[in-house]
């Protein structure tokens, strides 16, 4: 699957499924927290500012982790990140966050509803 974000095509790959258990398992409570909420914005932002530094980095960059972004001149593709270093300092945090989001939906939309 491509996704244009800040004028720069990514490719969302699909993560292997032991890895999406992990993520799924971490973002139950988050998906709990949102569930049947008027303020979805106010619920997720109190979950997520009770997350811990490493619940949301495992979250974040196991997201990335299968992402590339396509290089200019036709030479092809380069992962987001390597392990938890953002190889791209010109992404905005907006596009980071829809890129993560493209990839939860391409990657666990089948298994949490809502998505």
């Amino acid at each position: 699957m491509e996704v244009d974000f800040g004028g720069l095509t990514y490719r969302i790959g699909q993560m292997p499924v032991i890895e999406q258990f992990h993520l799924a398992r971490k973002l139950t409570p988050v998906m709990a927290a949102i569930a049947g909420k008027d303020d979805v914005l106010g619920a997720l932002g109190g979950v997520l500012g009770d997350m811990s530094v490493e619940d949301a980095n495992f979250i974040l960059f196991g997201l990335l982790k299968p992402v590339s972004r396509k290089l200019d001149g036709g030479l092809g593709w380069a992962p987001v990140v390597k392990g938890s270093t953002l190889m791209y300092q010109d992404i905005a945090l907006p596009d980071l966050m829809q890129i993560a989001f493209a990839s939860l939906q391409r990657n666990l939309g089948s298994f949490l509803p809502g998505l």
